[in-house]
């Protein structure tokens, strides 16, 4: 009774609470939802990375001749009716073995690059490669088995080969382009449609430029590293 008079609360009461706030707390912990689980992400696979090629091309560098280059030597530098004297003769391309017997009958002292040696000895495969590094148009023709195996420079792709050299070393070249004017019959088309007029067996030095140009310099000498 006095605990009642104090507390307002019978005696018996208190357990009783107790146990239902027990239950309540069991009954909202039940009915509460469930933890939700961690949800997964999908990542995908990383690429697999190319394995590098033991080759690697060089960069292509547009170079040209000069201007006054192209219209006063059309038949050295653009149409190579120089070298079409050389056997096989008259064939509308540039053999590897035309481009050995350029290189070797015009031969500078010293030469930058062993053009004749590469050209000999070099497989048509590496051969065809070089070309592609210095972006020189060429077809595949038929060797003395006819399998169409050998890279042939067309003559769009010898003035490619030409043009780039001549603006990374104009001081040899103009040499080497002297001693084969000279050697050679030069045919340029002249000033009405379809005829053909000689040039004279002189070249000046002035039609090429006047100093080396570094970036053809460094495309060459890459191509050319790259090549062995």
């Amino acid at each position: 009774m006095e605990h009642l008079k104090q507390t307002g609360t019978p005696v018996d009461s208190q357990p009783e609470a107790t146990l239902l706030q027990c239950n309540y707390s069991s009954a909202r912990s039940s009915s509460s939802s469930p933890t939700p689980t961690a949800r997964k992400v999908y990542t995908p696979p990383s690429p697999v990375q190319p394995t590098k090629p033991a080759y690697s091309p060089a960069p292509a560098v547009e170079s040209y001749p000069s201007e006054p280059l192209k219209p006063q030597l059309p038949s050295p530098v653009e149409k190579p009716s120089n070298i079409a004297e050389f056997n096989p003769k008259r064939s509308i391309v540039v053999t590897p073995v035309k481009m050995a017997t350029y290189y070797s009958t015009y031969a500078l002292e010293p030469e930058v690059q062993h053009y004749a040696s590469i050209f000999k000895v070099q497989s048509n495969e590496k051969i065809s490669r070089l070309y592609q590094d210095l972006v020189c148009e060429h077809h595949l023709v038929q060797d003395a088995t006819f399998v169409p195996i050998v890279p042939a420079l067309t003559p769009v792709g010898f003035a490619r080969w030409m043009s780039p050299h001549i603006m990374a070393y104009p001081d040899q070249e103009a040499k080497r382009l002297e001693k084969a004017v000279l050697d050679l019959p030069i045919d340029a088309d002249g000033l009405t449609e379809g005829k053909v007029e000689r040039l004279p067996k002189q070249i000046s030095r002035h039609l090429l430029p006047e100093k080396e140009d570094r970036g053809p310099k460094t495309l060459i000498e890459t191509v050319v590293a790259n090549f062995f």
